[in-house]
């Protein structure tokens, strides 16, 4: 009978650390829904750009919102991944948990690194004032012989949208602007 309850007692605790856990991954993933949605009301892109003071006056006004999306979708990422290492680490027993992590971040380097090289690579663009001031003015960029403009970037990957049909988008890394050129409208 001893036996029995100890059993069951282990068992709650388990099912107790296991129920916390995924709460606390719920509540991340929440907060960053919250966030998102909350950043998807602001505004994006002015109208006019055809002067280079409407695209200056275009980065101070609304280029803070969308570097904020990017900055933002990226503290989530980090966010979930610290979170998704605490609960293991509060569900499983710690020798476990810890070689767990330990191969798991190993497995990202090699599995994530087209993900990881995309991502540097769309932050060096999106810090290289001139660049991505023309990019993001409508410029248009010619990438594998067709014609586009910069519709929506991501985190790990930009979507071009061709001048001729606004409905019909590309989505490519952020590695592959060193193979666009970029033409200026003005």
């Amino acid at each position: 009978m001893g036996i029995g309850i100890s059993i069951l007692n282990d068992l709650q605790n388990r099912a107790v650390l296991l129920l916390g856990g995924a709460n606390i991954l719920i509540v991340v993933h929440l907060l960053a829904a919250a966030s998102n949605k909350y950043m998807e009301h602001l505004p994006e892109k002015p109208k006019d750009l055809a002067t280079k003071a409407s695209r200056q006056a275009a980065r101070s006004m609304h280029m803070p919102y969308v570097d904020a999306r990017l900055r933002l979708d990226s503290f989530w990422m980090l966010a979930m991944v610290v979170s998704l290492a605490t609960v293991l680490k509060l569900v499983l027993p710690t020798d476990l948990a810890d070689q767990l992590i330990a191969a798991w971040f190993v497995g990202q380097g090699f599995a994530l690194q087209p993900y990881i090289q995309s991502y540097i690579s769309g932050m060096t663009t999106r810090n290289n004032a001139g660049l991505w001031d023309d990019m993001y003015s409508q410029a248009t960029l010619t990438y594998e012989g067709n014609t586009y403009v910069l519709a929506d970037p991501g985190l790990f990957t930009l979507r071009l949208c061709t001048t001729e049909n606004k409905n019909t988008y590309r989505v490519v890394p952020w590695t592959a602007v060193q193979y666009c050129v970029i033409t200026r409208t003005s």
